[in-house]
């Protein structure tokens, strides 16, 4: 099914609903080359892995994923939080506090981008943290443009977590790291909405922008648009479906596709006002946040459950 396309007013009001930054204002544009930027890994520091929590209140919202033991994952303006799918206690992962503008999480690993926050810690690099990494027993750490740049778009390839791309809130590419985030080049110009890799197959990746989502079989090398595609604005990856990519369109309407190029794509249910963002489950629950809070859905987005604390 084509969807047709929005006025550009429409998309440019999605634009500030998906990049608008809480928090410290953004820096000017990072002095990074255009063709590839490189950055020192600092040395992992020893954290604990996560801090409990009550009375959590979790707000600007701006990235959702799911943790391999399928707890949602919330990055936020003061961190990121594991909410566990029993329903038990938050934690912030890490114990760190920072404004999470971009996160995205791949296997064991988390990737974040932002600006840091009250908590004094080596990976938190004023005035944009660039490329940061959680892993357990390492905790927080610094990998890359440290200082220079703030990634509002984050995503990873479980196939190949070193496969990375962001889209940063200073520069108007889409931008591919294939070492784990030590390297950089831009594959894509113009400025983006969002971005999303496949899970299975790394070499597909997805953007949105106000020309409609633009799909690359090659690693970024070419794009061309994605035929049958409904005009969304949120991606990320789709778990419950090979090469799937779950997205929101500028009305609201929940999609599930594939990379793939098929035009199978599926309309689910409804955001509950303007989405941030979303996230779907290997086993198709779906986590979104926006102007209701953030809600979970066993339904494909029929109907919505509140999760307390956000």
């Amino acid at each position: 099914m084509i969807i047709p396309r929005r006025s550009l007013a429409l998309t440019l009001a999605a634009v500030l609903t998906l990049a608008a930054c809480s928090g410290a204002a953004d820096s000017p544009a990072p002095t990074s080359p255009t063709s590839e930027t490189s950055g020192a890994s600092a040395a992992p520091t020893t954290q604990p892995s996560a801090r409990a929590t009550t009375d959590v209140q979790i707000d600007h919202v701006h990235g959702l994923g799911f943790s391999p033991d399928g707890a949602i994952l919330v990055g936020s303006h003061s961190g990121v939080y594991s909410i566990p799918a029993d329903g038990s206690e938050t934690t912030l992962v890490g114990g760190i506090s920072f404004d999470a503008m971009g996160m995205t999480p791949v296997g064991d690993r988390i990737y974040a981008s932002g600006h840091p926050g009250t908590d004094d810690h080596v990976a938190l690099t004023a005035p944009n943290l660039g490329l940061i990494q959680f892993q357990p027993g390492s905790g927080w750490e610094a990998i890359a443009l440290a200082g220079e740049v703030d990634f509002h778009a984050l995503t990873a390839s479980a196939a190949d977590p070193d496969v990375i791309v962001g889209v940063s809130s200073g520069r108007a590419v889409v931008e591919l790291s294939t070492d784990g985030g030590q390297t950089w080049q831009d594959i894509a110009d113009g400025p983006a909405f969002d971005v999303v890799v496949s899970q299975d197959t790394p070499e597909l990746i997805l953007s949105t922008s106000e020309n409609g989502p633009m799909v690359s079989t090659d690693q970024g090398a070419t794009f061309a648009p994605a035929e049958g595609a409904p005009f969304l604005g949120l991606v990320e990856p789709d778990l419950s479906r090979p090469d799937g990519v779950v997205g929101v369109d500028v009305d609201g309407v929940i999609w599930s596709g594939s990379l793939t190029g098929s035009d199978d794509w599926e309309e689910l249910g409804r955001s509950t006002g303007s989405a941030a963002a979303i996230a779907r489950a290997p086993d198709g629950r779906l986590v979104i946040s926006g102007d209701g809070g953030l809600q979970v859905s066993s339904d494909d987005g029929q109907t919505w459950t509140g999760i307390g604390g956000a």
